[in-house]
């Protein structure tokens, strides 16, 4: 019994020694930590939420199987609040913009909690993976999301469509529950 008790004060000074933690659940939120060029985890952290009740639809398919993943995350250097989505059609084909040498543009229809639909423009970068939203103002589609996601509880909609590609389009929801508590735990900012 005295050697488990010892093991068990060593593991937690070893992993208190990191000052990080290892990935936390809140609700459907995961927190989760960045890690260093090591692969270490860094003080830095991030909320993360996957949905699989999506679906896309393009010209080679109706209502296929799509996941989604919305990050919730600090800007490294202002540590201002900003949003960025992964999407998986047939739930591990990543959407990508890897052959285009402009930016790939997305409208994005969200309903709040409430009910309310918000406009905004999204982007894939060129070679990139992640949609995001433009960051430059208090009222730019980045905060308005920020803000959107940070009610605090209930169910926020996406209707994603590819703007020079109307039949490329992506429906999915995602929970808010835990997402505060997520954030709050991890240190990230609700601000944009």
């Amino acid at each position: 019994m005295k050697k488990f008790l010892a093991i068990c004060i060593v593991l937690v000074l070893m992993l208190a020694s990191t000052g990080a933690m290892a990935d936390q659940y809140f609700g459907s939120w995961t927190l989760k930590a960045f890690v260093d060029e090591f692969d270490l985890p860094t003080n830095d952290y991030y909320a993360v939420t996957t949905t699989k009740n999506g679906h896309f639809s393009n010209s080679a398919t109706n209502r296929s199987d799509l996941t989604a993943v919305v990050f919730f995350q600090n800007w490294s250097d202002t540590k201002t609040a900003f949003v960025k989505i992964r999407l998986f059609e047939y739930g591990n084909n990543r959407v990508s913009n890897n052959s285009s040498k402009n930016r790939a543009y997305y409208d994005v229809l969200v309903m709040d909690t409430a009910g309310n639909k918000i406009s905004m423009t999204g982007f894939i970068p060129t070679q990139g993976t992640e949609l995001a939203f433009y960051t430059f103002t208090a009222n730019d589609d980045n905060a308005k999301l920020v803000k959107i996601l940070s009610a605090g509880s209930g169910t926020v909609r996406f209707s994603i469509t590819k703007r020079d590609n109307p039949l490329n389009k992506y429906v999915f929801a995602i929970e808010l529950d835990g997402l505060q508590d997520a954030c709050k735990a991890g240190h990230i900012n609700m601000n944009p």
